[in-house]
């Protein structure tokens, strides 16, 4: 019998070089079995190899070792000696107001930045589910209200800046936040028209994906900034920012229809298995949903079915409960109460539809 004084007195190391011996086989097993499984390709791994090696220390000479980090009383001189050959880092500290707020102002500087510092704050505010209530579209509009007056100005204290100063920074985030805000719905009514029945709404809804899903974002931006003003009769020019939103807002509806639309389309990319696993809950609920109600052709709607008996207003005769959602659920019982809504087709709040739609989107299983 094992008397007490046999245990070891500290059992810690002994897991940890324990838990380092299986990671180390695991990689060792990985590295066999991808990239040493055979003798051509163990000589295109170590060809690889090297390669990246060169590439690495190339980088590292040129970006630290021959870099140029300051020069004095901004002699661009000591750039222009080294040819290539170094990072020229100094440019950055001198010219990082340029590249955050582009040719604004700059006694004026401020208010672009305090503008960024409230979109911060609101993204922050939008991403903790314990302030999704009916106060935050106040806080948005509020907050937005406030960037505007920012941006342009025009009140005492604070004079008019055109569009055309604007740049950097917070134009970004203006082109992300009201291209994301509108392209959501556009990708929603394109998603539901690629299942409708009539060829025509079909077809240009088909044909909207198959051509913005081709085209770069950067290269949709180039043709609204630069190109689109060639082919405007003489005396119409539409503002560059209202250009670059639209294209931007095309893009990401595009994106967003994808993301919303229930059978995964060529051309749509297929999501991360991240993604997959936290749509689990959602297909696990429907295939019980489906058991449960089978012999009842009711209750199998159809892929897309879903959206169109939510938004139609779809009311099962066997349950007329109204479903209503706590501010502290979680994002499982999001995808099962609209599992719930997909088969039995009960009659939700707008508020709380929209939230399931939210949760829907943004996590819907790939196929």
């Amino acid at each position: 019998m094992t008397s007490v004084t046999d245990a070891p007195e500290n059992p810690l190391p002994f897991a940890r070089s324990r838990h380092r011996r299986v990671a180390g086989n695991r990689v060792i097993r990985w590295l066999r079995a991808n990239l040493f499984s055979s003798i051509p390709s163990t000589i295109i791994s170590l060809l690889l190899i090297l390669v990246l090696a060169k590439a690495c220390v190339s980088l590292l000479q040129w970006g630290f070792w021959n870099a140029i980090w300051s020069v004095p009383a901004n002699d661009t001189n000591a750039c222009r000696a080294i040819r290539g050959l170094g990072a020229c880092w100094a440019v950055v500290p001198e010219k990082f107001r340029f590249i955050l707020f582009g040719t604004y102002p700059f006694d004026q500087q401020w208010r672009p930045a305090v503008a960024t510092l409230v979109f911060i704050a609101l993204f922050f505010l939008s991403s903790r589910p314990g302030f999704w209530r009916k106060e935050l579209v106040l806080v948005w509009a509020a907050a937005l209200l406030v960037i505007g007056l920012l941006m342009w100005g025009g009140l005492p204290g604070l004079p008019f800046v055109s569009q055309d100063r604007w740049g950097g920074l917070p134009v970004t985030l203006i082109l992300a936040t009201f291209g994301l805000a509108f392209g959501f719905p556009l990708g929603i009514l394109v998603a539901l028209g690629r299942r409708s029945k009539l060829p025509a709404i079909r077809s240009l809804c088909v044909l909207y994906v198959e051509l913005i899903r081709g085209i770069p974002l950067i290269s949709l931006l180039f043709m609204a900034s630069v190109m689109f003003p060639l082919f405007m009769p003489d005396g119409v020019n539409i503002d560059k920012l209202l250009r670059a939103q639209i294209a931007f807002v095309l893009y990401a509806g595009r994106r967003l229809s994808c993301r919303s639309h229930s059978r995964r389309p060529a051309g749509c990319s297929q999501g991360t298995a991240r993604g997959r696993r936290r749509a689990g809950p959602l297909v696990l609920a429907e295939k019980r949903l489906d058991h449960s109600a089978a012999g009842n052709p009711s209750c199998n709607p159809t892929p897309g079915e879903h959206f169109h008996r939510v938004l139609q207003g779809y009311q099962s005769g066997s349950d007329h409960r109204n479903l209503r959602l706590t501010n502290n659920s979680q994002d499982r019982d999001h995808r099962s109460r609209l599992a719930v809504i997909q088969c039995r087709g009960l009659r939700v709040r707008g508020a709380d539809l929209l939230r399931l739609l939210l949760c829907h989107v943004t996590l819907q299983p790939t196929s």
